[in-house]
């Protein structure tokens, strides 16, 4: 691959990529997700970043957000088939993939947390919706976990963007 050096165009990609993986480990089964997982992370390591301190916001990440999702299973807010305590291999997948996006495709929401809570409340309850759609996930009841999800994330996106931000703030020092 090129180097890049406009910014915009990695951080274009960045997304990109993780909607890939996104779509890669709804489909597919948790091998097709840690396959397109660890892709993604070998690419996350040659061409966007080597950082010690973006690579520990990265498992960090990963593990609250792994928690997160199995005390919503645990909790019969999704219902995953033959598993009632943690979430699939395949949501720490998506977690992993995720966290890979805080320092690049949305880095702008360091900036603007407000927007970071919006975005949060609209956006990753919309991605499970379709999740639910594409993956041996339900909800068991849509309302309910939709509200859920959009509190969790309209808290949650403001914090990783403000760890996104200390840990960019850390590695220029």
């Amino acid at each position: 691959m090129p180097e890049w050096s406009n910014s915009a165009v990695k951080a274009a990609l960045n997304g990109l990529l993780f909607q890939l993986g996104w779509l890669v480990a709804v489909q597919g089964s948790s091998r097709y997700a840690l396959l397109a997982t660890a892709v993604l992370l070998v690419l996350h390591w040659c061409y966007w970043s080597r950082s010690r301190r973006e690579w520990g916001l990265i498992m960090a990440v990963a593990a609250a957000g792994y928690a997160i999702d199995s005390v919503l299973v645990w909790q019969g807010v999704f219902l995953v088939a033959g598993n009632e305590w943690v979430a699939p291999l395949w949501l720490l997948c998506i977690w992993v993939m995720f966290a890979t996006t805080l320092c690049h495709a949305f880095a702008f929401l360091q900036r603007n947390l407000g927007l970071a809570m919006l975005l949060g409340a609209v956006f990753p309850p919309f991605s499970y919706w379709a999740g639910e759609k594409l993956a041996p996930l339900e909800f068991s009841d849509s309302v309910i976990a939709l509200g859920v999800l959009a509190v969790i994330w309209a808290i949650l996106l403001p914090l990783l963007a403000l760890s996104a931000r200390h840990v960019e703030e850390g590695s220029k020092q």
